[in-house]
């Protein structure tokens, strides 16, 4: 899941939770991996992660050791050790809405997978299979257009007057220049009218 049920822009951070739940009635599940594949230009923020268990002697998975910071090169790789059935882990980190992102609808995709048993040879589990026949499990986040900046004049006009003395020096010769464009106009046109 993430924090974006509404849509977003691009500069937004995400947070991402990834659960992960070994069910009662199953066996333990060794050497488990949760992968996740942000979505692209969606940019991890480096020690945004935690990683909880709800084994109490587990609890924190990072204090523990058992959960390292995840090298998301897309996909991220998270190890979070050997489940009990009836556990649940909880993932969450960062990412940051890179300038690269156009309006859409962006998933984010992640599965789980471990061992059924100690050994190197034992068959791979994959999470969600059962319940779905599918491994992969995601939630989207909605990009949109940031809104269009609108302008919002000052409240105060500052030094709006420093121009002022110029305007008033300038007025009079633009005024005696129409004078005389007038005047010699008429002065044309009363010559033109004698020669006729």
């Amino acid at each position: 899941s993430n924090n974006k049920p509404a849509p977003t822009v691009v500069g937004d951070i995400v947070t991402y939770t990834l659960e992960v739940t070994v069910p009662d009635d199953s066996g333990i599940v060794y050497n488990a991996v949760v992968t996740d594949l942000p979505p692209e230009n969606f940019e991890y923020i480096p020690g945004s992660f935690t990683a909880f268990s709800t084994n109490n002697d587990k609890g924190d998975l990072v204090a523990g050791g058992i959960t390292t910071e995840p090298a998301y090169a897309s996909p991220g790789d998270w190890e979070i050790g050997d489940m009990m059935p009836g556990e649940k882990v909880t993932l969450t980190y960062q990412a940051k809405i890179s300038n690269n992102v156009t309006p859409g609808i962006y998933p984010d995709l992640a599965f789980v997978r471990g061992m059924a048993g100690e050994n190197v040879e034992s068959p791979e589990v994959l999470g969600n299979i059962t319940i779905a026949d599918n491994p992969f499990v995601g939630s989207d986040v909605e990009v949109i257009s940031p809104a269009s900046t609108v302008f919002t004049p000052p409240e105060v006009l500052v030094n709006t007057g420093q121009y002022l003395p110029a305007l008033i020096a300038v007025i009079p010769a633009f005024l005696l220049g129409l004078t005389l464009l007038a005047y010699r106009r008429s002065r044309r046109l009363s010559q033109e009218g004698g020669q006729r």
